[in-house]
């Protein structure tokens, strides 16, 4: 079995950053410990609609190359 890969977008939550990134982890807990490069840690705000990769959308399984 291929391991699953969790797709987010994310935004800084420092008030004076408005930082958004596209971030992707093995667990939900390596997606929840991504940090900006201010410092501030990067928030879940939602699952990307589509991806050019199309093979890497939502929660998906990564391929084996």
């Amino acid at each position: 079995m291929l391991p699953w890969v969790y797709v987010a977008r994310l935004i800084c939550s420092g008030e004076a950053c408005a930082e958004q990134a596209l971030g992707d982890a093995q667990t939900l807990e390596e997606l929840d410990a991504i940090v900006c490069d201010c410092g501030c840690a990067l928030a879940v705000i939602g699952w990307p609609d589509h991806l050019d990769d199309a093979a890497a959308c939502g929660v998906t399984c990564a391929s084996a190359r």
